[in-house]
């Protein structure tokens, strides 16, 4: 038995990208304003105290962090990590459906007609990958 299973290609309509853009403006602007005023509290603290040289570590923190966080959103998008989310899944499912397949046909097999030095289900899983 052979399981196959049909790509769904499912087209966003007009209201959930309006609905998603909306919702990441909520989250992202917040989050902008936040990181923003913190980092120009850094510094002002730092150009406006002589012991305010302590926040210089803080300010390289932030911005080495961001831009990490940057570059790797932007390399996922690069290489497609955002655009086929579901395949995985679906290899998954279908790698289950086949071993549990052959743990069945393995299952109903008479003992006497079980060969033992057949490599196991676990095994040929390991191989599937």
């Amino acid at each position: 038995m052979s399981v196959t299973l049909k790509p769904q290609s499912k087209k966003l309509g007009g209201s959930s990208v309006w609905t998603t853009v909306i919702f990441a403006l909520l989250i992202l602007i917040p989050c902008f304003v936040a990181f923003s005023n913190k980092l120009r509290e850094f510094i002002l603290l730092y150009s406006g105290q002589v012991d305010g040289v302590f926040a210089i570590s803080p300010i390289v923190n932030y911005l080495l962090a961001s831009l990490g966080f940057f570059f790797l959103f932007w390399w996922g998008i690069c290489n497609g990590m955002f655009a086929r989310m579901e395949e995985p899944k679906r290899d998954f499912l279908v790698q289950e459906w086949q071993l549990d397949q052959a743990q069945a046909d393995y299952e109903s097999k008479p003992d006497g007609d079980k060969n033992h030095d057949d490599i196991s289900v676990y095994e040929q899983s390991a191989r599937m990958k």
